[in-house]
């Protein structure tokens, strides 16, 4: 078994080509050639994208599981797929016959390592030890048709389905829970655990909590945002979020709080996955309206016109490696996987998606300067600072000795002092302009290049000019460098590089 943990999945990934013979047999397709897009999404991920001409046995990916010997299986509409990372080996009604039905709406590991496998009329089947076995109706199944599996801490199985309630297994037998013994509904449709070991089951007529033998449920009488539970998910703080046909909603103190009013296709929209992943980040999925990120209380949505190749969103693993793979409705599975470069965006809060400079100043903070206006990354925020007259769009920054920052835009110079931009000009007794190279140097000079009037030195509160009767190789400056040993070189559009020499105030 190859795991996709190993050395070789990594070098498959990063070659991103594949080139895979096809094996015959039922039970095991592989890629004749595969090259994996690369697009960048959400702006710090890279996506590669799995569809049935790789190797699977259809593009509707409904649910995912990654077992302890480390293989992702995934529920398809045309059967189970079990994927080591080179090659997906798909067991159907075909080539199992304990599989009765194609259509693996749920996944489930036990505590003894055995998967479970629920699909839409075709009973529940156990895989255990490379064998395969099928439970139905005539087992004390309440239905055929199950729709979410859940372990529970004390390993046992919970099975939800549409028509038969709540199943709970345990022992090698079923016990089932109904509207008789309190559910709002028998048609279940989805099931998670809280810290507190309480159940929390979704249905199409509310959502309801099963502890110590008694069920209490709530509906939109008491908030829910719709009767129609469609995911649920406990994040790592024991919240617990709940999507409903009708948008998102967390349930905090006894109270329904909506999430997503800043987007209107999630306030309002069908949520249909949820999962949190180890950076505390919430995925959300929806039917329609793509995928969304909560990251640090800013909303993120990424749809087809962004490279998603669905936008009904209904499954989501995070591998170890912590890649996140997104089961689609019809485009296959989608692997997001955290490149090694971060890239920040207008959706990370930057002003401009056109960075034209960036600086670190003294205090820790990362400037970045756009079309749009600045940026400061602080603490993993990004302030933005939206151009107007006083805030400049940006082509070079720098600091003095004080503290202050300096910024040229449009050939214009500003200065950053107590948290207040003050544009500067010739009444400030800046002998030139435009302004365009700035540098402030560890001798406390700052230094501003032109595009045709040389240098400028500024200090302590007064100008000098420096041209090319001061040995300046060319009028037009286009870079500024101070070396560790304290000298400034400066880079000429037509004459090359000059050095400053402070003892003699000329250039060499």
């Amino acid at each position: 078994m190859i795991s996709y943990r190993t050395s070789k999945w990594r070098y498959v990934c990063a070659a991103g080509c594949f080139w895979l013979l096809w094996l015959s047999g039922l039970a095991s397709v592989t890629v004749r050639g595969q090259t994996l897009s690369t697009h960048k999404a959400l702006g710090r991920y890279q996506q590669f994208v799995w569809q049935d001409q790789h190797g699977l046995p259809q593009n509707g990916v409904l649910a995912s599981l990654r077992t302890r010997d480390g293989y992702l299986w995934l529920g398809t509409i045309e059967g189970a797929a079990r994927f080591d990372g080179v090659r997906f080996v798909v067991f159907d009604n075909n080539n199992t016959p304990e599989i009765k039905n194609n259509q693996i709406l749920s996944l489930a590991e036990d505590r003894a390592g055995d998967l479970w496998l629920g699909s839409m009329g075709g009973g529940l089947t156990r895989y255990t030890q490379g064998r395969f076995r099928l439970y139905t109706t005539q087992d004390g199944l309440s239905s055929d048709f199950v729709r979410c599996l859940v372990t529970d801490r004390e390993g046992n199985l919970w099975i939800g389905t549409r028509g038969g309630g709540l199943n709970l297994f345990r022992d090698e037998r079923f016990t089932t829970y109904t509207t008789r013994e309190g559910l709002p509904t028998d048609r279940i449709t989805t099931i998670v655990e809280d810290p507190n070991g309480g159940l929390w089951i979704g249905t199409s007529k509310g959502l309801a909590r099963f502890e110590q033998g008694r069920f209490t449920v709530y509906t939109t009488r008491h908030g829910l945002p719709h009767d129609t539970v469609n995911a649920l998910w406990v994040d790592r703080a024991g919240t617990l979020w709940v999507g409903t046909e009708s948008g998102l909603c967390q349930f905090v103190q006894g109270r329904f709080m909506p999430q997503g009013t800043t987007a209107q296709a999630l306030a309002h929209g069908p949520v249909t996955a949820l999962f949190e992943d180890r950076q505390h980040n919430l995925w959300i999925g929806t039917r329609g309206e793509g995928l969304f990120l909560l990251r640090g209380g800013r909303l993120i949505q990424y749809t087809l016109r962004d490279g998603l190749p669905s936008d009904t969103v209904l499954a989501f693993y995070q591998d170890p490696e912590g890649d996140l793979w997104i089961g689609t409705v019809d485009g296959g599975l989608c692997q997001l996987r955290e490149g090694r470069f971060s890239a920040y965006t207008i959706e990370d809060g930057l002003p401009h998606n056109f960075a034209t400079a960036v600086f670190g100043d003294s205090q820790g903070s990362l400037w970045m300067g756009t079309l749009g206006g600045l940026g400061r990354l602080k603490d993993g925020t990004i302030t933005a600072y939206k151009a107007d007259k006083t805030v400049p769009e940006n082509d070079s920054i720098a600091e003095d000795r004080a503290g202050n920052l300096w910024f040229s835009a449009g050939g214009k110079l500003t200065q950053f002092r107590n948290g207040q931009f003050t544009p500067w000009t010739s009444t400030y007794g800046l002998p030139h302009e435009p302004v365009r190279e700035l540098l402030g140097d560890r001798a406390g000079n700052l230094w501003i290049g032109t595009p045709g009037h040389g240098l400028t030195q500024y200090r302590d509160g007064r100008f000098r000019s420096f041209d090319t009767r001061d040995g300046l190789a060319d009028n037009e400056v286009t870079a500024l460098y101070e070396s560790p040993r304290g000298q400034l070189w400066v880079g000429t559009r037509n004459g090359g590089i000059s050095r400053f020499e402070a003892k003699t105030q000329r250039f060499t």
